[in-house]
């Protein structure tokens, strides 16, 4: 198994244990068709200069258009510098379902 963890903007900079990270990091870097994780960019240069690999995803809102969705992604994926080597984009679907009674 490689180590990694996900960070996101509920997790400050001042937890993430940055002195013992290893393997890979996989950063939030956008949801919906607008919202732009205001970390990820940073955080990817911090983890790359760290040695770590890197990836990023997406989170995927329904009832909302898919090509602003990854208009929204491709932006943050070129600032943060997604590139060869890089593991491969995500996108997480967390669809809500009707629960039985």
């Amino acid at each position: 198994m490689i180590p990694g963890i996900d960070l996101h903007h509920g997790r400050p900079d001042a937890i993430v244990p940055w002195d013992t990270l290893t393997g890979f990091v996989i950063l939030k870097a956008t949801e919906g068709a607008s919202w732009k994780d205001p970390a990820c960019v940073a955080r990817a240069k911090r983890c790359r200069d760290l040695g770590l690999t890197v990836g990023l995803y997406h989170f995927w809102r329904s009832g909302v258009d898919v090509r602003g969705q990854f208009q929204n992604f491709s932006v943050v994926a070129d600032a943060a510098g997604l590139a060869p080597g890089d593991m491969l984009p995500a996108w997480v679907c967390a669809c809500a379902r009707k629960r039985e009674p």
